[in-house]
């Protein structure tokens, strides 16, 4: 996936500094507004995006691959979406099953961690990816990857720490009410989603994973067992990322190479 994000996308032998700042800044400050307004984008929309705007504007239409744009990044972020909603509808069934008790809390925070590694495993990659953007055109060794990575756990760790709280309020009660059996279901389906993903070398987005397993979850309720206001918003927010990280990107390029 580093390979994907930090060579894959654009049609170019070596990066100019000023696409991959560009890239960098412009999918930072749009999450990180985003973030600001508690708003549950895609980092991965926002990454892919930025890269589209910046290479655009710079270098052309023809020198985005535009084939594995769509068969690596555009398509597996469609469809996850629906086939988390699947899974965990369909999974309902055995989950609420489980009996209540002590035991359910420990195994939903177990859970939570399997999820969290998911995560770390599908996101960190894309994240590193747009150091290594930014190193491969100064010159380093690509051997700086490995330090990349574990500068990036820290600064997600820290992120989370310090702003995630907000993003976790709109997911975990404003979505749909859920119990500790309906947590640990959608849990699990982030997980094996994610995980899987992540064996196939396809970038998902864990929002979008882990919203539309909430999402199955309370649909299995009837429809007043979602909130459908969040939803427009989220899905509305979704839309909004590639192109509005692609903007932001393309208005920072011209900005750096003036």
């Amino acid at each position: 996936m580093v390979k994907l994000f930090s060579s894959g996308l654009l049609d170019v032998t070596k990066f100019p500094s000023s696409i991959a700042l560009a890239t960098l800044v412009g999918a930072i400050l749009w999450v990180a507004l985003a973030t600001r307004i508690s708003m549950p984008v895609s980092t991965t929309h926002a990454i892919t995006g930025a890269i589209t705007g910046a290479g655009i504007i710079s270098l052309g239409f023809n020198h985005i691959k535009w084939g594995a744009l769509n068969s690596k990044v555009v398509i597996p972020l469609l469809a996850s979406p629906v086939i988390s909603i699947i899974v965990a509808y369909i999974l309902w069934n055995i989950i609420m099953r489980l009996p209540e008790g002590h035991y359910l809390r420990s195994v939903h925070f177990l859970s939570s961690m399997f999820a969290t590694f998911a995560r770390a495993v599908n996101d960190t990659p894309k994240i590193v990816a747009l150091g290594f953007f930014i190193t491969s055109t100064t010159g380093l060794n690509a051997s700086t990857i490995t330090p990349l990575f574990f500068i990036t756990a820290i600064a997600m760790a820290l992120g989370s720490y310090v702003k995630g709280l907000p993003v976790t309020r709109l997911l975990a009660e404003k979505l749909t009410k859920m119990d500790d059996r309906e947590a640990f279901g959608a849990n699990i389906t982030t997980a094996f989603l994610v995980s899987t993903a992540s064996k196939l070398g396809l970038p998902v987005s864990t929002t979008h994973v882990i919203s539309s397993a909430i999402i199955g979850f309370g649909l299995k309720k009837g429809s007043g067992g979602v909130s459908w206001r969040v939803i427009r918003d989220m899905v509305l927010s979704w839309g909004v990322t590639l192109p509005v990280a692609g903007i932001i990107a393309a208005i920072l390029y011209f900005i750096i190479r003036g």
